[in-house]
């Protein structure tokens, strides 16, 4: 049962309360706390706390104490996860929604050489799903069958929101300023800082991979370049699946 006690410590509040779910025996809680009974209001409510930031979906975005980035797709290790952009953070470090909510921690991340990572999701409270977002509501993932260069490929990150293109080419060379990432694969869908980790996914809901960068403007949007400008790279997500593991979340 939940009860919510955040009145009882402001000693200037006339109105302090407790609001539990029916059948709980607030009088009780608040007496063992110290407080007096006859002094607090009591409610209850079938309405229990929510995060208020959206569930983990592939193209939503998380907060690192670096910035934000964007989330990838629903996986298992052992414990709900998700996968990401390896330079969005290190092993270890936390994470947390855009309002500065708790969700969990990179149980590993790769970068320069590679550019992959897993976070574990240390609060149940979270909602993730086999999906990702795009421009008219969720799409299925329904698989990690790669797709071939040429084939419609279409990524989804906070920044700018769900782009398409096709598969121009593969096993390409990153070269960052931290170093350089191997096999990487080429589109020519545009993006922009803050959507590496999202989700690159076929209109048929394959999984594809995860956003690592592309060109962009000074100000950080590679959507607004010239079309014939427009290139992006992923790092494919078999790779990453057999690296660290980690098992898919797919759609029935």
């Amino acid at each position: 049962p939940v009860i919510d006690t955040s009145d009882l410590d402001d000693e200037d509040d006339d109105d302090a309360g407790v609001t539990t779910d029916p059948g709980v025996n607030a009088a009780a809680f608040v007496r063992r706390s110290g407080a007096d009974p006859a002094a607090v209001s009591y409610r209850t409510s079938m309405h229990r706390p929510q995060p208020t930031a959206a569930p983990i979906l592939g193209g939503n975005g998380y907060g690192t104490s670096d910035g934000y980035c964007s989330i990838g797709f629903s996986a298992y290790y052992n414990a709900p996860a998700f996968i990401t952009a390896g330079h969005c953070g290190a092993t270890g470090a936390t994470v947390g929604s855009l309002d500065n909510l708790y969700i969990g921690f990179f149980g590993r991340s790769v970068f320069p050489i590679a550019d992959m990572a897993w976070v574990y999701v240390g609060s149940s409270e979270w909602t993730r799903g086999p999906q990702v977002v795009n421009g008219n509501g969720l799409q299925n993932v329904y698989g990690g069958r790669e797709a071939p260069v040429g084939a419609v490929v279409c990524r989804s990150g906070i920044r700018t929101g769900y782009r398409c293109g096709v598969i121009t080419g593969k096993n390409y060379t990153a070269h960052y300023k931290a170093g350089v990432v191997y096999n990487m694969t080429l589109s020519n869908a545009c993006s922009g800082a803050g959507d590496s980790g999202g989700s690159w996914i076929t209109p048929a809901g394959q999984a594809q991979g995860i956003h690592s960068g592309g060109t962009m403007t000074a100000g950080g949007n590679g959507c607004n370049l010239p079309a014939d400008q427009s290139r992006s790279f992923y790092s494919p997500l078999n790779p990453i699946l057999q690296v660290y593991d980690l098992r898919l979340v797919i759609a029935n």
